[in-house]
């Protein structure tokens, strides 16, 4: 039997589609969230350390929140970039 009609109203489809939005925004707003630490991550890095070199921006990119976070209390601590990445390991394992 073919839909008809908006599916959101649909008993079994609308549920399903409105519990798959609400997941998908809660994904998107997690990934905002992360975006946006790691924009400041790397925005005070520069500002202690200069201009982030290709291979530390790599290093950077792609952590967790809990790791951003790590990051961010090794950049109050650390008096170089190569010391906070030196350091990038051992802090994170030590906080999982």
């Amino acid at each position: 039997m073919p839909l008809l009609g908006n599916t959101m109203d649909h008993e079994v489809l609308g549920r399903e589609n409105k519990k798959g939005l609400q997941e998908g925004r809660e994904e998107g707003l997690r990934e905002g969230v992360t975006w946006g630490e790691l924009k400041l991550l790397r925005h005070v890095v520069q500002r202690r350390f200069g201009p982030i070199p290709d291979w530390a921006s790599q290093q950077l990119n792609n952590r967790s929140p809990q790791d951003i976070e790590a990051l961010t209390d090794l950049v109050l601590e650390c008096s170089s970039l190569n010391e906070l990445l030196a350091r990038l390991k051992p802090a994170l394992s030590s906080r999982r």
